[in-house]
Order: structure tokens, then C-alpha cells, then sequence
């Protein structure tokens, strides 16, 4: 469930996210920017990421955000690769990752679904040096044929933002990919999901 307020069919004031009563997102937009601190919660209701959009930097995310994803930095410097800070969603990693597997999940062929190796399914965000981003799902099917399938996660009434790499003051294209599962169901009520840590 979302709750949000309009001034002149501009978002303004308090925007909220709600799933079986606990709260995933809260902040607030000023003619339909988001603005000043906002908070993003895991399934079990705690802090993920907190980010304040005035000064554009991130003031707490949860430590599983650099263990659950590989990122790919592109640049020839293997220094700046070594030194450059990970694409990071503005949200939940746990919700990103249930929403883009559910995204994936509904572009992937059932003929496909049956016959893929389902622990070996890659989905990669590629975020341009000015946080603009583009989703893929990268799947082997049984016999070794390997697909890839473009899909859109911002379709609904919420978008996610991306922090670009940056080093040494400079943003880089990247990739942040991680690995899933995808069957026909994606989770059950409880929020257990049917997803692998990487």
C-alpha cells in the first residue's frame, strides 16, 4: 500500500510504502523530488538504508549490502577500479532483490522457466555514470544455451534511484549483479523468499 499527498498533481509531503502492515519506505518529495532523509526497512522491519537526497549521501546501510552483490566498475585504471565505490540502490537491498527477481521472473519464457538451471541465474543492473539504469536477466538453459532477457523494474507507482561508482570525484558506468533462483512463485506471505545470498 502506498500513501502520498499532491499539490497540484505534484507529489508533496510525506510518501509511504506498506506491506501487510510493517512500513518498507518513508520520506518525503516537494514538487515531485524527493527530498531531505529517507528510510528504507527489510521485511523484518529493520533500518536498511537511510539516504538523504539534499546532500545526495547515503548515512547508514545495512552491512549486506556489500556482501550480497558483485559490481563490475568500468574504467581502464585498474587503481580507480580498485579505489571506485559501489552502485548502490536507494532502497532496501532485500526488496530490491525480491522486486527484481519478481520483475525478471515475468520476462522469462514459461518454456524457458521449466528448463533452465535455476541455480544459476544472474540479474544485472547496469547504471550509467549519470544513474540512469537498464535490468537484464542472464539464464542457462539445460544443454548449455545461454539467454538474456531485458526487463523493466520501475513500472509502478515508485522508482528507484541509483547512486553511480564514483572515484576521485568522477562517476564510471557499472554493473551490479547478483545471483537468484526463479520459479513461477516468487516468495510466500510470511516474506521468505526464494532467492540466494551472494
Amino acid at each position: 500500500m502506498i500513501n502520498y499527498l499532491t499539490v497540484k498533481d505534484q507529489l508533496s509531503g510525506l510518501y509511504t510504502i506498506r506491506k501487510d502492515g510493517a512500513e518498507l519506505a518513508r520520506g518525503n518529495y516537494l514538487n515531485g523530488k524527493r527530498v531531505g532523509n529517507w528510510y528504507f526497512f527489510s521485511y523484518n522491519k529493520e533500518l536498511a538504508l537511510r539516504y538523504n537526497y539534499d546532500s545526495g549521501k547515503i548515512l547508514f546501510a545495512d552491512e549486506k549490502l556489500l556482501a550480497a552483490a558483485a559490481v563490475k566498475v568500468y574504467t581502464d585504471t585498474e587503481s580507480v577500479r580498485d579505489r571506485a565505490s559501489v552502485p548502490v540502490p536507494v532502497f532496501s537491498i532485500q526488496q530490491y532483490y525480491y522486486l527484481a527477481t519478481a520483475a525478471a521472473t515475468a520476462e522469462v519464457p514459461e518454456k524457458d522457466l521449466k528448463y533452465l538451471d535455476k541455480e544459476n541465474v544472474v540479474i544485472v543492473a547496469h547504471i550509467s555514470s549519470t544513474a540512469e539504469v537498464t535490468y537484464e536477466v542472464r539464464y542457462i538453459l539445460k544443454g548449455g544455451k545461454q539467454q538474456t532477457r531485458t526487463f523493466q523494474l520501475d513500472k509502478g507507482a515508485f522508482k528507484i534511484d541509483w547512486i553511480p561508482s564514483t572515484a576521485d570525484g568522477k562517476t564510471y558506468d557499472s554493473d551490479f549483479f547478483f545471483l537468484t533462483r526463479l520459479s513461477a512463485t516468487q516468495g510466500n506471505q510470511e516474506g521468505h523468499k526464494r532467492f540466494s545470498w551472494y
